[in-house]
């Protein structure tokens, strides 16, 4: 019986001096809080697509301006006009931003449906 409680001390002992030396005391503390890094939220310009034109080269007015492919506007590209739909897709920065015509929001359609 003592035989085997010195066998159990020895191994427990030498976990423990591995311990020591494979994880040194010094460098074992608390786990560190991880900070958190609020990433301002990017601001978008504010667009309106005003209408299309359609033809050879379809065109969007954007903003009072007329615009066709490859144009910037507010640090954005014309990437796609699409005449049937009456939508555009702009790249800003890495995002594509689809426009696109409400005409129930339409002022000129809501004046005409009160005459």
């Amino acid at each position: 019986m003592s035989v085997l409680f010195i066998v159990f001390l020895l191994v427990f002992f030498q976990k423990v001096a591995f311990a020591g030396i494979f994880y040194p005391l010094s460098q074992l503390h608390p786990p560190k809080k991880k900070i958190e890094r609020k990433i301002p939220l990017q601001k978008f310009p504010e667009l309106h697509l005003e209408g299309i034109v359609g033809g050879k080269f379809s065109m969007a007015i954007i903003n009072g301006k007329y615009l066709k492919l490859g144009d910037k506007i507010e640090g954005c590209t014309v990437n796609k006009i699409d005449v049937t739909n009456s939508s555009v897709v702009l790249k800003c920065r890495s995002f594509n931003i689809k426009l696109r015509i409400d005409l129930l929001k339409s002022k000129e359609v809501v004046e005409d449906k009160i005459k």
